[in-house]
């Protein structure tokens, strides 16, 4: 998956024991967005509902994002490969 990044493309993993994390996640996510990327979101210790509430005090229009398709938010399970 990694060789599929391509110049001007970014990632960013934060550890999920770091506090405040959804903080990080979300001031990076905004930039992108504000940016007009299209931003993806893989969450596992959080709720879909959080992430949007954060994004929403970056004065991120979150629901209007993903409804466009500017900003995916999944659940990490839907990235990870199955593995049998």
């Amino acid at each position: 998956m990694m060789g599929g990044i391509k110049s001007g493309e970014h990632l960013t993993y934060i550890n999920y024991g770091t506090p405040k994390r959804i903080d990080y996640f979300s001031a990076f996510i905004a930039v992108g967005l504000e940016r007009k990327e299209k931003c993806v979101y893989w969450f596992e210790e959080t709720s879909e509902k959080e992430i949007i509430d954060s994004l929403e005090k970056c004065n991120i229009d979150a629901n209007e994002c993903i409804e466009s398709g500017k900003l995916v938010v999944s659940p990490a399970t839907d990235f990870y490969a199955k593995v049998p």
